[in-house]
């Protein structure tokens, strides 16, 4: 610990001397410690004693200050009687031999005898007068070395707060003054960032100067440690202080997006002003030349270190890769995407080529769709009016190049040439009847005998929207033994700006399927009551809940309303089938050898009917606690789709698959139409028919095997 010394007549600094507790010499040779070392009441200020070779040394809590020794005069103590009783110096030097008695036998017991190692530090801050110093003591010894858990300042740290927290009443000998956090913040410039967290808990950093967290912050700059310099930043809340372009375009170029998220985690303000950073270098005809140069001349990395790290091929700071980082930002945060000129250009002109080949490649978007999905990304913008003329002209449909060139009001003299010659040809409003009489035929079409068909009447389909069917839902999900078919729907976030949000939430029993409108539901019954409905239904013991790749729709709830996250996160009793599938599989497979399977999910002992319960798969053992989102925007439904999805699953057990064809479609609209309707509940009640298709194949092996397997994340 380091303290300035001064001048005892009053006069500016006259000479700088350094102690410390690494230095044992000091504390057996000239340094003379006596029960007159305590603080002091008798001056107006708090002021600390300390006899060294018979000169007064006087520690002034605010500023650190003390006298100098070659000019101050011999001790003059306050009368006996005017003192308080003695308590522990900031500059105990006998702090080390405590120091190096933990050490030891920490080195001794930490795997063999634990309990000696808390025991002994027990002891240390129950004799100790100022622990907070024993801890500044143990704390300056840590170096830079990465502190893991059951390292010696972590584990010192943690029964801290543990010793602290079994006292109703502070201890005297633990309490926390301003030199304490003066000390803990110059310390946190020589360790290691693992100690933070516990450092700011034990000292209250966050009540510490602004000015002392800053330099500390400084001081990581100067010597080039930004990771750390932006970790404290964020901790302590200092991002006002700092601009933002000089302290995360590095952290881009280094791949170091955690930090980044972390930094601008709290903020909607602080999200948006990345992305609009990021929009500013992904403007049209910026150059990577431009990129490196500004970054260069804006880093507080020296221009050198930057201008390498900017030459390397890995290099995360090009235009793609800015791209990405935007829409991800944009996708995570739910920004609106309509702020970002550029980036939202890039996005719909994406936006429009993806959907116009899922319609006309892949065949995966009807006619009756697909024009409300276009809708919601050309919105009012003319230049992407003009590029979806031009692109369904090279899917050779010009009669949809006819009604949007109609529809959006185009100027006839800039269309292609095929297209001037049928506005000509037509009238703008005959064509329009005609295209959307044309459309509904072919919707019709789509629904024919090859799909397999919802087997419940549309009057039992019930949209939940109001009070009085959501009382209706929540009576039939919360019956025993009940068993549950769960699906979501959500618009496409390429339609949506960007915005990824639950729309619809369809729960199929055996008699009914109830589809809950969660773009109003929400506002109609209250935040509390849907909150109390998630937790009935995915933490009820009594009921099973099954559900096809279920950890997107998980996520996709917790993404789109924040108050369900902590349920959705450790559901109970719930199935995913695709897992269901997969060992069922595993289970029709002959045996390489004559020996029962030992599958890991399997039970080799064969299981009568009688021994089954009614739901003869189902545990106790809860889902991971972490739901990670489906990889992609498109990848719910595309990943399932390559290795099988439900639609073939269907058609394996019920002999038909699934009609897809409503699967892209706008769920945000209101109403839904009719074929949404149909489709969202089939979604949800097939599920019933495949579990039990699944459960007959198991028996027939006259295996059972856990219900839930762990969600790969």
């Amino acid at each position: 610990m380091a303290y300035d010394f001064s001048s005892g007549t009053g006069e500016e600094e006259v000479t700088d001397v350094r102690l410390t507790r690494l230095a044992h010499s000091l504390a057996h040779t000239n340094v003379e410690q006596s029960d007159d070392c305590c603080y002091d009441d008798y001056w107006e200020e708090p002021t600390l004693h300390l006899h060294i070779n018979h000169v007064e040394v006087n520690v002034d809590e605010e500023d650190g200050w003390i006298s100098d020794p070659e000019l101050c005069a011999p001790v003059q103590l306050p009368p006996e009687g005017s003192r308080p009783k003695s308590r522990k110096s900031y500059m105990d030097f006998e702090d080390d031999v405590w120091v190096d008695e933990a050490e030891g036998t920490f080195q001794t017991y930490k795997t063999s005898d634990p309990s000696k190692v808390t025991e002994l530090l027990r002891d240390m801050f129950n004799t100790h007068g100022d622990v907070y110093s024993l801890l500044l003591a143990f704390l300056d010894r840590a170096g830079r070395v990465r502190m893991q858990k059951d390292s010696l300042p972590r584990v010192l740290l943690t029964e801290f707060k543990t010793w602290l927290g079994e006292h109703e009443e502070k201890p005297k000998s633990a309490v926390l003054t301003s030199l304490h956090r003066k000390e803990a913040l110059q310390i946190l410039t020589r360790c290691h960032s693992t100690l933070m967290d516990d450092m700011t808990d034990v000292f209250d950093l966050h009540a510490a100067d602004k000015t002392a967290q800053l330099d500390v912050i400084d001081c990581h700059l100067a010597e080039q440690r930004l990771k750390e310099a932006v970790t404290y930043t964020w901790k302590f809340g200092l991002q006002e202080y700092f601009d933002m372009s000089n302290i995360l375009l590095p952290l881009v170029a280094l791949d170091k997006i955690n930090l980044i998220e972390g930094y601008i985690e709290e903020s909607k303000t602080l999200q948006e002003e990345f992305v609009s950073l990021l929009d500013d270098l992904c403007e049209p005809g910026t150059t990577q030349t431009k990129i490196n140069r500004f970054v260069s001349s804006c880093s507080l990395i020296p221009k050198d270190s930057m201008d390498e790290l900017l030459s390397k091929s890995n290099c995360k700071l090009n235009f793609k890769q800015l791209y990405r980082l935007a829409h991800r930002m944009v996708t995570k945060y739910n920004l609106d995407l309509s702020k970002f000129s550029h980036i939202h250009s890039r996005w719909s002109t994406a936006s429009l080529h993806h959907l116009l080949q899922k319609r006309y490649i892949e065949g995966a978007i009807t006619e009756g769709n697909i024009n409300d999905l276009l809708e919601s990304v050309v919105e009012d913008n003319t230049a992407l009016q003009f590029q979806l003329v031009k692109e369904l002209v090279y899917h050779n449909d010009i009669a949809a190049a006819v009604y949007w060139a109609g529809r959006c009001e185009l100027p006839v003299q800039q269309l292609p040439f095929s297209v001037q010659i049928q506005l000509e040809a037509a009238q703008s409003s005959s064509g329009k009847k005609k295209r959307q009489k044309s459309r509904t035929v072919k919707l019709d079409a789509t629904h024919d005998t090859r799909f397999f068909k919802l087997s419940l009447p549309l009057s039992n389909v019930v949209f939940v929207d109001e009070w009085a069917e959501f009382e209706q839902c929540w009576d039939a999900i919360k019956q025993p033994n009940t068993v549950i078919g769960i699906d979501a729907e959500w618009k496409l976030p390429y339609c949506n700006r960007g915005v990824e949000r639950l729309a619809v939430l369809q729960l199929a029993v055996e008699e009914a399927v109830y589809l809950l409108d969660m773009v109003h539901l929400p506002r109609a019954v209250g935040v509390d009551a849907l909150t109390q409905f998630i937790s009935c239904l995915f933490h009820s013991e009594q009921t099973l809940k099954l559900g096809y790749g279920i950890r997107g729709d998980l996520h996709m709830l917790s993404k789109s309303w924040p108050f369900t996250r902590a349920i959705v996160s450790s559901p109970v009793r719930v199935l995913d089938l695709q897992q269901m599938e997969k060992m069922v599989e595993e289970l029709k497979k002959p045996s390489p050898t004559p020996s029962p399977c030992t599958h890991s999910h399997l039970k080799t002992t064969p299981t009568t009917q009688s021994q089954l319960p009614l739901h003869p798969l189902l545990t106790q053992n809860r889902l991971t606690k972490t739901i990670s989102p489906p990889k992609g925007v498109w990848s719910r439904d595309e990943g399932s789709e390559r290795t099988g999805g439900l639609a073939l699953l269907v058609e394996k057990c019920v002999g038909k698959p699934l009609d897809k064809s409503q699967q892209l479609s706008d769920w945000e609209k209101r109403p839904l139409t009719p074929e949404q309707i149909t489709y969202a509940a089939l979604d949800a009640h097939c599920l019933l028919s495949v579990y039990k298709y699944l459960m007959a194949e198991a028996m027939t092996y006259d295996l059972s095997f856990n219900i839930q397997p762990a969600l790969v994340t």
